[in-house]
């Protein structure tokens, strides 16, 4: 396996992990819609910040795959 084939696989691994770990932590924030607790504002942020970032990943995934 050629070093640049381990690093795509590596970055590819590191973005999944990071997004995962965001919505975890903006999920645990927020809460559940069963629980009766009121959605925070910062919740609200923190969940659209996870989005954004996720969408971002996703943008920058492709441009590696059409240069590929």
């Amino acid at each position: 396996m050629s070093m640049e084939l381990l690093l795509k696989y590596a970055n590819r691994t590191l973005a999944a992990v990071y997004v995962l770990g965001w919505f975890v932590w903006a999920t645990s924030i927020v809460g559940e819609p069963g629980s009766g607790e009121p959605i925070t504002w910062w919740g609200a942020w923190t969940f659209a910040l996870v989005l954004t970032v996720a969408v971002w990943l996703g943008w920058q995934a492709g441009r590696e795959v059409e240069q590929a």
